[in-house]
């Protein structure tokens, strides 16, 4: 990689990093829009399609949070937070079916026994709601 890729880098890790501040301290649509900047630049960074997908999940739009982890799932397969992600996408949307069925996959995936009696019991709930 050269130093222009590098630094070019740095500066997107950079705007994103400022863009989820913003969110989080105030200025929300600001923070969006700086996001959106960086997926015009790079539509294929990870963690903008992240950082989108968990802000409409925090906003109640589960089907843009879910469309957008499917497509951060497609780039990176083997993250399992994204997973995770999609399951609760699929809760907010009333798919307890659909969202039962990722947190079970994603136990068998994961060795962190916390992290597995946390998703079962988050399980329950989804069957009892």
């Amino acid at each position: 990689m050269s130093n222009q890729e590098l630094q070019a880098t740095k500066n997107i890790e950079a705007k994103i990093d400022s863009a989820i501040q913003k969110v989080q301290g105030g200025s929300p649509m600001e923070g969006i829009f700086m996001l959106r900047e960086v997926l015009e630049e790079e539509p294929d960074n990870v963690r903008a399609i992240v950082q989108m997908g968990m802000f409409s999940l925090q906003s109640g739009q589960y089907d843009k949070a879910l469309s957008r982890f499917n497509k951060a799932s497609e780039l990176e397969p083997k993250n399992m937070d994204l997973m995770m992600y999609q399951g609760m996408a699929y809760a907010g949307l009333d798919s307890t079916e659909k969202a039962v069925e990722i947190f079970e996959k994603y136990k068998t995936l994961i060795d962190d026994q916390t992290a597995i009696k946390e998703v079962e019991q988050y399980i329950e709930q989804l069957k009892n709601k």
